[in-house]
């Protein structure tokens, strides 16, 4: 809103916030995190703009830093995008160990519990769903500290933002949060 409102698309007694559609908390629950080998959740449509490629280089850091987890990509390409990364792309960076990929999922309330924290580095959202489903079900989150996402974080206490496009960042926070559970 306070972008339609700046670019004067709209006046202010023109416009409403309305946050998202929701979720179901009776599906989104909270559960401790697995134990063993920490995951983390990049659930969206499989486009560059959604920052998969910043989640692949951070775990291609975190790799080289001997930092333990698994980097995991939910949901597949959108052909009809033009930011959509194609499917050999994603089942290279799979078979190459860079990242699990495990394509579209349609039961997101069973993929939350199995991770430890869900990541978003997208470059701009509307108010993203798959991060009030995360944090639903008491999951972390790191996300870009843009429109759309930073509103869906209370820093340091739900999740970390970084800068969009920043691969670095987004490993120090990944990082940050594996060497430190209880954060």
């Amino acid at each position: 809103m306070k972008s339609f409102l700046d670019k004067g698309f709209l006046s202010e007694n023109q416009a409403e916030l309305i946050r998202g559609s929701g979720v179901d908390t009776a599906q989104f629950i909270p559960t401790p995190e697995p134990e063993g080998i920490p995951r983390i959740i990049l659930a969206s449509r499989m486009l560059w703009d959604k920052g998969v490629g910043e989640f692949v280089e951070a775990s291609k850091i975190l790799k080289h830093e001997n930092i333990e987890c698994r980097m995991i990509l939910v949901g597949s390409p959108d052909p009809e995008n033009p930011a959509s990364i194609d499917e050999h792309i994603l089942k290279d960076w799979n078979s190459e160990g860079v990242i699990e990929w495990w394509g579209q999922q349609n039961k997101m309330h069973e993929i939350f519990p199995q991770s430890n924290i869900v990541c978003l580095p997208s470059y701009q959202e509307g108010g993203p769903k798959v991060l009030l489903e995360a944090s639903s079900c008491g999951r972390a989150v790191v996300t870009t500290d843009q429109l759309g996402c930073k509103e869906m974080v209370l820093q340091g206490l739900s999740g970390i933002l970084v800068p969009i496009k920043d691969s670095k960042a987004l490993a120090n926070a990944i990082k940050e949060l594996i060497l430190d559970p209880d954060l």
